[in-house]
C-alpha cells in the first residue's frame, strides 16, 4: 500500500506557490502547492522536512494568499 492508497480524503488538482517558514526560524523557503485535499496537501521543495516539523505556509494564487500553521506529514 503506498501513501496515496492511504490518503483519508480525495485530493484534487491544483497548483501554486508557497514560501514555507519552519518553526522557530526567520528563513523562508520556496515551494510549490499541489494536490489539495481536506486533510492535507501536496508540497514540492527542493530539500523536504522531516515528519513532524511545525512550519508556517503561505499558499499564493494570482488572486488569493492563505496564511496557515501546519506540520509536515
Amino acid at each position: 500500500m503506498t501513501n496515496l492508497d492511504r490518503r483519508s480524503s480525495q485530493r484534487v488538482p491544483f497548483l501554486a506557490s508557497a514560501e514555507i517558514i519552519e518553526g522557530g526560524s526567520n528563513v523562508s523557503i520556496a515551494a510549490r502547492v499541489s494536490d489539495l485535499g481536506n486533510d492535507g496537501c501536496y508540497v514540492d521543495m527542493r530539500s523536504p522536512l522531516p515528519t513532524g516539523a511545525l512550519v508556517r505556509i503561505k499558499v499564493t494564487t494570482a488572486t488569493d494568499t492563505l496564511e496557515a500553521e501546519a506540520a509536515v506529514a
